[in-house]
């Protein structure tokens, strides 16, 4: 988890079921400047049997402006890391099928 970052789980339900999912990534002590956040890392890793393969992620806002999702190709029975732009204050992240 980020120094200084709160993380909230919220449980997400989808109207079908996709097979993908999105994990973060633990923070690098390597920052390519000193006192700067390290960036946040996930890995989205999609279902061998899966039929889609892109997503959109995305951090969810409570009355701020949404961001620009952010658009991942993950092949069926791959995984691919992403580095996600810094979320505004408090949110969590949400993800769909793209």
């Amino acid at each position: 988890m980020a120094r200084g970052m709160i993380v909230t789980l919220d449980p997400v339900v989808a109207s079908a079921r996709q097979n993908a999912s999105v994990q973060w990534i633990s923070e690098s002590e390597d920052t390519e400047n000193p006192g700067e956040a390290a960036p946040i890392r996930l890995r989205v890793t999609n279902a061998a049997d899966a039929k889609r393969e892109q997503f959109q992620l995305q951090w969810k806002s409570d009355g701020s402006p949404p961001q620009a999702p952010l658009e991942v190709y993950a092949p069926a029975g791959q995984s691919r890391i992403v580095r996600a732009p810094n979320p505004p204050a408090g949110a969590p992240l949400s993800h769909s099928p793209g």
